[in-house]
Order: C-alpha cells, then sequence, then structure tokens
C-alpha cells in the first residue's frame, strides 16, 4: 500500500524492550493495515496473527513520525470499507495513489481543525 501511495516504507519486527507475556503484547493491527493485499483485501497470516512489536521507516530515510504512521493507517482502513462495496467495486489502480491519499489527508486534516482530532495530526511529516 505505502509504495502505491508514493510513501515507500519499510517494516520489520522488533525485539521488544520489556517481556512480553499476554497473547495482547503480540497484537499489532496496524501491522496488518501496512501489509494488505490490496488485490484481496487479506493480510498474510504472519503479518496478521499476532506479528508482535515493529520498526516502520520511510525508505527514502526521511523524518517519518507516529502521527505519519497513523494517517497511513487511517487511509488503509478507509479502504478496507470499499472491499464489500458490490454496487462501485474497489479499484486500487483509482483509489490507491499519491492522489489519493493526499485528498485523504486533507480531508483528515479539514476535520481535526474543527475537532479534538488536531492532537491526532501534530507531528506529520508527509
Amino acid at each position: 500500500v505505502s509504495e502505491r501511495i508514493g510513501l515507500p516504507l519499510h517494516i520489520t519486527r522488533w525485539e521488544p524492550d520489556r517481556s512480553l507475556v499476554s497473547s495482547s503484547d503480540f497484537e499489532n493491527i496496524w501491522a496488518g493495515h501496512l501489509m494488505m493485499d490490496l488485490a484481496t483485501g487479506r493480510v498474510p497470516h504472519e503479518w496478521h496473527t499476532m506479528p508482535g512489536p515493529l520498526v516502520v521507516w520511510r525508505a527514502d530515510g526521511s523524518d517519518f513520525s507516529a502521527d505519519d504512521l497513523c494517517l497511513v493507517v487511517c487511509f488503509v482502513d478507509e479502504l478496507l470499507q470499499r472491499f464489500g462495496d458490490r454496487e462501485a467495486p474497489f479499484d486500487p489502480d483509482m483509489e490507491v495513489t499519491p492522489e489519493a491519499f493526499e485528498r485523504f489527508k486533507a480531508r483528515e486534516l479539514a476535520i481535526a481543525d474543527d475537532s479534538e482530532r488536531t492532537q491526532w495530526w501534530e507531528d506529520l511529516n508527509v
């Protein structure tokens, strides 16, 4: 997904900084969003079932904050809703582009201006 929106990301599992004892410690829904197959809406098993702690960074080494990651994940979350639409089938070639991501970002920032969501996007670099 990230490459298709013009923001190539690298994702790798990372050694935790604390003991992970419960299954919820290994859950990471954001990993699934980032690794989703656009043709099917599915996530490879190894990224869907308790992937654990991750590090995500931009392929070009540019700044990438937690707010940036949240914005990308929110964009993917919106895409997931499109997979069940039978009247207007999901078209990744049209809906997962740098332009589509920029439109999504503009909508999110406009909403944030009028709500408490402003704090969500305080440290955007994308």
